[in-house]
């Protein structure tokens, strides 16, 4: 993001770089950061500079996030995570 960029937090927000966005919204092959782990808790995932996960898999309430080391984690559909510039991930696997 640069400055004067705007962005839009919303469960319904557009999918741009930025936007923060409900984890079930965001469709699988995108990267994001600042990922929260708890309902009222701030990000904990993906937080430092250039960092990101990817979205691999919606499955039974859950999502799915591929982390940096290859790990994957599961989280619950309703926490929310800013869409990284990677949004459009091509070269992540």
């Amino acid at each position: 993001m640069n400055v004067g960029d705007t962005f839009i937090v919303s469960k319904e927000a557009e999918i741009k770089a930025g936007n923060r966005i409900s984890l079930v919204n965001i469709p699988v092959g995108n990267a994001v950061s600042q990922c929260r782990i708890e309902k009222d808790g701030g990000a904990k995932i993906a937080r430092g500079a250039g960092s990101f996960v990817q979205v691999v898999a919606h499955d039974e309430g859950k999502t799915s996030l591929k982390m940096p080391s290859g790990e994957i984690r599961e989280k619950f559909l309703r926490f929310v995570s800013r869409l990284s510039e990677k949004f459009q991930t091509q070269n992540l696997n």
